[in-house]
């Protein structure tokens, strides 16, 4: 596969769950995003017993987690549930995603002190070094800074920052960047600009190549996975049909960008629980990427064009800068907690909230009716 096929599941149900992995499969997804609910108390009701049906029901299928203050509770989960199938934690393959940076930009909290959380991370990077090596431990997303309303630029700079927080916390406990490299992965929102959304997830890599190299990383360690996300922003509630056209470009500029591991977020999942017509169709819409229109077989698809080559190394350059500024305020942690991203988030999200980037002028006016939900 040039990529993996990510469809979500939801946690707050064992069952629903497991049954949801299943359909997924059938469907022709090759990966799961296994979300949790953190309202309270409704992942409690998972168990060892539940993690372990549902990691063998995924069978080799990849598992990412996204659990983000319940991460480290997940993480036990998991290495619990390898335990219970027999010493097969060495085959799991998937990623725990402790990302507390950013579970602190999107929650306003953690569970945790930091120090704890950066302690928890060592210790899951420990974990799968030495017994689940197809097993990431950390994630850098930039979804909570999107919803927020980051541009590109602020995507990307505040992930490499956000990176490089998180390699100089681990080198601290003795973890050396290139274990750093072999156990991260970044998880980027796609949207509606398609050609930015292309330069980002290209420049992305440039980007923390940069910074491994920096390091010392050795050249085949320094590339880490790319998860794209379509965009949760993108979603509407009323006219909800016009969210599959959006997935498609959102995903189609994905893959041309070289995502690794893409979800297609289903068209009816801005009013809640999706329903199985929702979940085929987010899955069939990278099925026919791949099978009609032929992009598996096409490496690095935008190579060589002038534009997207320029657009990338521009965007690059303005979040390098970005990137810069934030190390010299004292690093990713310090700058999220003095409020200067809720801050600089905020004005970005107000200069560019108004009528003035319509996809068609039904996004303004709406047709009436034809709204999910109650």
């Amino acid at each position: 596969e040039t990529w993996r096929t990510c469809f979500p599941v939801d946690l707050r149900e064992p069952k629903t769950a497991i049954s949801q992995t299943i359909e997924g499969l059938s469907h022709g997804g090759s990966s799961l995003w296994a979300k949790v609910d953190r309202r309270k108390g409704t992942w409690g009701r998972l168990t060892v017993g539940a993690m372990t049906r549902l990691l063998e029901v995924a069978g080799d299928a990849p598992v990412y987690l996204d659990g983000r203050g319940a991460t480290p509770a997940l993480a036990a989960l998991v290495a619990a549930a390898g335990g219970r199938l027999g010493g097969a934690a060495g085959g799991l393959r998937g990623a725990f995603d402790h990302d507390p940076l950013g579970t602190l930009a999107a929650d306003g909290a953690l569970p945790w002190s930091l120090e704890t959380s950066f302690a928890l991370m060592a210790d899951m990077v420990r974990w799968t070094e030495e017994h689940a090596p197809e097993f990431r431990a950390i994630a850098v997303s930039t979804l909570p800074h999107a919803k927020a309303g980051a541009t590109a630029v602020d995507e990307l700079a505040l992930a490499i920052a956000t990176g490089v927080e998180y390699l100089r916390r681990l080198e601290a406990a003795g973890i050396a960047p290139e274990v750093v490299c072999r156990r991260l992965r970044f998880i980027l929102p796609v949207g509606r600009d398609f050609f930015m959304e292309i330069a980002k997830l290209r420049a992305v890599r440039w980007l923390w190549a940069r910074v491994a190299e920096a390091c010392g990383v050795a050249p085949d360690t320094r590339a880490v996975p790319v998860h794209a996300i379509t965009s949760p922003r993108s979603l509407t509630i009323r006219d909800p049909w016009v969210n599959i056209l959006r997935g498609s470009v959102e995903s189609f500029a994905a893959v041309v960008g070289g995502a690794d591991v893409l979800t297609v977020l289903p068209f009816d999942s801005a009013a809640g629980q999706s329903d199985e017509l929702g979940r085929r169709i987010a899955v069939n819409t990278q099925t026919i990427l791949r099978e009609e229109s032929g992009l598996d077989r096409v490496e690095d698809p935008a190579a060589g064009s002038y534009f997207v080559e320029r657009l990338t190394h521009d965007l690059a350059a303005a979040a390098w800068e970005r990137f810069r500024h934030i190390e010299a305020s004292g690093g990713m942690a310090s700058y999220l907690l003095s409020g200067a991203v809720a801050r600089e988030l905020g004005e970005a999200s107000a200069s560019s909230t108004g009528r003035q980037h319509p996809h068609v002028r039904g996004r303004r006016h709406g047709r009436r009716g034809g709204r999910l939900g109650p």
